[in-house]
């Protein structure tokens, strides 16, 4: 793995207390033997923590901004900088994308969180081979090609509860799965913090 190519964006209600979490991480990294620079760009503080014993340099990197309003963090200082850019001057974004609104539009508009996967792009970056996929794993080209081209989600709340939902688009040419009976819940002792199901 050279890099995970993510962005994460947290809104922030107190930028003060947002500085103070951040330099508490920052503090931590120093402990830790870690590199920490800081600059400003476009009007935001951005900080780039780097860890020399890692494997690569690009591994070893996490980088932090703080606006106004939101803490954005990667590997990539290009996507903080960019996302900084497009906060500050404008430019082409996800939310107007045409596959992103087709794909958020089933989903109520008030909610918890959101997620979206273009699984077409992440189809072609496993293919290109950033996890080590790609030739040598049988089976590989066939669950790629099964792959959803778009998978949503949200939390919402509803009568008191907060639920998760869910949605795929599956690519045209992908086998539809049926809905079958599971016995797995069976073999998985009670006392698990977590259980996933596929």
């Amino acid at each position: 793995i050279s890099s995970v190519p993510a962005l994460g964006l947290i809104g922030v209600k107190d930028a003060t207390k947002a500085r103070t979490s951040i330099e508490g991480i920052l503090d931590k990294a120093r402990a830790q033997n870690a590199r920490v620079s800081e600059e400003t760009f476009e009007g935001a503080t951005l900080w780039t923590i780097e860890d020399p014993s890692a494997r690569t340099p690009e591994l070893g990197r996490a980088v932090l901004a703080l606006t106004a309003d939101m803490i954005i963090v990667a590997q990539d200082p290009a996507a903080v900088r960019a996302s900084l850019t497009l906060h500050a001057k404008g430019g082409a974004t996800l939310a107007g994308s045409a596959a992103f609104q087709a794909a958020l539009k089933p989903l109520a508009e008030a909610r918890l969180g959101t997620f979206y996967v273009d699984g077409a792009a992440l189809k072609a970056t496993l293919s290109a081979g950033l996890f080590g996929a790609g030739a040598g794993m049988p089976g590989l080209d066939t669950a790629l090609a099964a792959f959803p081209e778009r998978i949503v989600g949200a939390l919402r709340v509803e009568d008191g509860r907060v639920l998760a939902e869910v949605r795929s688009t599956l690519p045209e040419s992908a086998e539809v799965p049926a809905d079958h009976a599971s016995d797995v819940a069976g073999r998985v002792p009670a006392k698990s913090l977590v259980y996933v199901e596929a």
